[in-house]
């Protein structure tokens, strides 16, 4: 036990120590906080239509098994619905597909004689992509 009258800067010994390392961190530096995925994630069907476009980036969820009659795939956004609605539309059109616009319920989208339904939806802060040919 230490005697009460014993001044404090005898028991306590100063040390000096450098910057520390975090201190030279800086987030507006950080490159990886920038850094975008721009691909598919997961497996398309085979038999998925090659001039359907799927929108980049984001996540197969889930597709048709190969046995059931209906074919549909769902993909998963990370980004905002209204972004995700008019990159898909823009290209949609511009890829030959005439349709009434996204939504969350299924619009039907026509190209020559072929039909594909689509909807988009936000869930839990993600977009969902429901594409059915």
């Amino acid at each position: 036990m230490r005697d009460s009258a014993e001044p404090a800067s005898e028991v306590l010994e100063e040390r000096r120590v450098g910057e520390p390392v975090d201190h030279r961190i800086d987030i507006e530096d950080d490159i990886r906080g920038e850094a975008r995925i721009e691909a598919l994630i997961g497996m398309l069907p085979g038999d998925f239509p090659a001039d359907l476009w799927v929108y980049e980036p984001a996540t197969v969820l889930d597709f048709a098994d190969v046995t059931d009659d209906d074919r549909w795939v769902v993909l998963q956004a990370r980004q905002e619905l209204a972004i995700v609605l008019e990159r898909l539309e823009r290209r949609l059109g511009a890829d030959g597909w005439v349709g009434t616009g996204l939504g969350p319920e299924p619009s039907v989208y026509r190209k020559d004689s072929r039909s594909a339904r689509i909807a988009v939806a936000e869930e839990a802060g993600e977009v969902l992509i429901r594409l059915e040919w």
